[in-house]
């Protein structure tokens, strides 16, 4: 049975309104990265160890500013990065020169299959997966799949020779999410997402998922709240929200009278949470490049136990952080965690129906919006209609 949520003092029940005709943007801040590699060679181009779609000579656009990764692989030439830093608004240029070398074959496998596989931290794709033309020497190869458990392996790779790699991979635990309102005119919400971020470190981003709703008071100016007011307000009612701040962990909402019992509450529900057995597996299969305009892939699903009928799969988009140059709302507040953007299809999620042992791909898509930053990242999980009790989750940040 869900519980109830207490109320902190009654600071946030005041309200107050910035004015609705000149809404506060966030900031961001990006230039341009120019890549190329000696003789113009075709090489695959990656961005903070992730795959961008791109060949050498290449243009990554609208690169965050900061310091960033950039890796270049050519079969037969090998592998190289450097760092570059971004600055708002210029053309960085990243040249490198590679050189033909002795190369052998690795082939990455697993049981499951579908993991991501990531070599000296770089992905390179999902096992089963064959690497031709990887210089010979010793590689740190890592398999990642949400669910499992991360692999690690050294693997030496010698020339005109195959090395391989294929583990069985073991499950993980459960991947509790925790789902947390706000709003950036609701005063004790400053202190509760202070907490809130201290408990989603200290378990870090393998053991708990999270996702930060805006609510329409007591400011119905929240810039959050309506850029997507009709998931935020369903979500509000799903679980019969009346104020905030508040939180549910896997649906389940902890009673609190001081941000030290939310803290403790929070970290206890995570810990138990963890430890349930699985029924379902869950992974996200993310297939977008650099500069697409939509943001898609797949959930993977796997029935191993015997799930529950009254499943309903929904899939989120989040914003990791977002900043603000002022304050949006009277709490003084300009940084926001894991925001909330979208639903897909809608709010009502996907009901899902399984068989032990049946496996399901489900596809999603976001259009990519003009407002929103590159800190994206997508948020899957199934839940209970009975109880509201979320069964598993999955995220992009990991395996990503």
């Amino acid at each position: 049975m869900k519980s109830s949520l207490s109320l902190l003092p009654v600071l946030f029940l005041f309200s107050c309104a910035t004015d609705p005709g000149s809404l506060p943007v966030p900031v961001e801040q990006a230039g341009n990265v120019v890549v190329s590699v000696n003789n113009a060679l075709a090489a695959d181009i990656y961005l903070d160890r992730t795959p961008t779609g791109l060949r050498s000579p290449a243009i990554l656009e609208n690169v965050p500013v900061g310091d960033h990764v950039v890796h270049v692989f050519l079969p037969e030439y090998g592998l190289d990065s450097a760092t570059v830093t971004v600055t708002d608004g210029q053309s960085t240029s990243v040249p490198f020169t590679l050189t033909r070398v002795p190369t052998g074959v690795l082939d990455v496998g697993s049981s499951p299959s579908g993991a991501s596989v990531y070599v000296n931290g770089v992905r390179f794709g999902y096992t089963p997966l064959t690497i031709n033309g990887l210089p010979e020497g010793s590689y740190l190869v890592k398999l990642k799949k949400n669910s499992y458990a991360e692999i690690a392996e050294t693997v030496e790779v010698q020339a005109s020779s195959l090395s391989s790699v294929d583990p069985v991979l073991t499950w993980a635990g459960h991947m509790p999410v925790m789902e947390h309102f706000s709003n950036t005119s609701c005063v004790p919400c400053v202190e509760a997402d202070v907490r809130i971020e201290e408990v989603l470190i200290d378990f870090g981003i393998k053991q708990c998922a999270s996702i930060s709703y805006h609510a329409d008071y007591p400011s119905p100016d929240d810039p959050m709240y309506l850029a997507a007011k009709i998931e935020n307000d369903a979500r509000m009612d799903f679980y019969n929200i009346i104020t905030v701040p508040a939180v549910a962990i896997d649906g389940h909402r902890p009673e609190f009278f001081t941000y030290d019992e939310l803290e403790d509450s929070l970290r206890a529900l995570i810990a138990e949470r963890r430890l349930l057995g699985p029924s379902v597996l869950l992974d996200i299969r993310p297939n977008h490049e650099w500069g697409q305009s939509t943001i898609e892939g797949t959930v993977e699903l796997e029935a191993v136990g015997s799930p529950d009928s009254d499943l309903e799969l929904r899939i989120a988009l989040i914003e990791r952080e977002i900043v603000y140059a002022q304050p949006p709302g009277v709490n003084g507040q300009t940084r926001f965690i894991d925001v909330f953007r979208a639903y897909d299809p809608s709010h009502q999620g996907t009901s899902i129906a399984l068989a032990t042992g049946e496996k399901r791909s489900v596809p999603y898509g976001f259009a990519r919006q003009s407002s929103w930053g590159r800190h994206l990242a997508v948020v899957a999980f199934l839940q209970r209609t009975s109880d509201q009790s979320i069964v598993q989750a999955a995220w992009t940040v990991y395996p990503e």
